[in-house]
């Protein structure tokens, strides 16, 4: 709810509450629909955001947009878009080479279908959003491309299912079911329930610390 200004206000304050060692920055497959005309409006709002995160001192990986699959019937061409998404994966690598950030192109080493005629299997359901086997592909890529063993998915199935957990407790602390009435403008009505948000602070460590001891039992170093 409200304008940009303010969800990029809450965003900002997330960021900061937490307090992160490193950010994976994925940012880009959005904006890109709107073509190389909007170029300049991205390098702009790019070096915004990440001025705004170099003051957490934070590692910072950005992520490039993953090309967007041919899969034929009634979805489209994705050529024209795959134009598209290379030049704002340019932007970001150039801004990762300007500011001495890692820089990881999924958009060049991930292995889409991105024509008919190729023989690579789909990694999205619709051409977009990856399946499960499309985030191990991305996974595979991430962990190789930062010297990290790549993972037995077999062995670390628990560890995934509670990191999925966690994040959706993070979820609700970070947007919690009718915002409107905890903070906005109808705060009036319920906003005494505000108190039980930061009640998920607690619930959200102790699933990062069993998170953490699931790690160094299954994780290979």
């Amino acid at each position: 709810f409200g304008f940009q200004p303010e969800g990029f206000r809450h965003l900002k304050q997330h960021v900061m509450d937490l307090d992160p060692t490193v950010l994976f920055v994925c940012y880009g497959g959005n904006e890109s629909f709107a073509g190389e005309s909007g170029l300049p409006a991205f390098r702009k709002n790019l070096d915004v955001l990440l001025d705004v995160l170099d003051g957490t001192g934070a590692r910072i990986v950005l992520v490039s947009p993953q090309k967007q699959e041919a899969l034929g019937g009634k979805l489209p061409d994705p050529a024209a878009h795959n134009r598209d998404l290379a030049l704002y994966g340019d932007v970001l690598r150039a801004a990762a080479v300007r500011r001495g950030y890692w820089y990881l192109d999924l958009f060049s080493l991930l292995p889409m279908k991105d024509t008919l005629e190729s023989e690579n299997p789909p990694l999205t359901y619709n051409s977009l959003h990856l399946t499960p086997e499309g985030y191990r592909a991305a996974a595979d890529v991430v962990a190789r491309k930062l010297g990290i063993a790549q993972p037995d998915w077999d062995a670390i199935e628990g560890l995934r299912s509670m990191v999925v957990a966690k994040n959706a407790l993070f979820f609700h602390r970070w947007r919690p079911q009718n915002e409107t009435y905890l903070t906005l403008f109808r705060k009036h009505e319920q906003g005494n329930n505000y108190r039980e948000i930061p009640q998920f602070d607690p619930l959200i460590k102790e699933a990062e610390d069993r998170i953490a001891e699931e790690t160094a039992r299954t994780v290979r170093p």
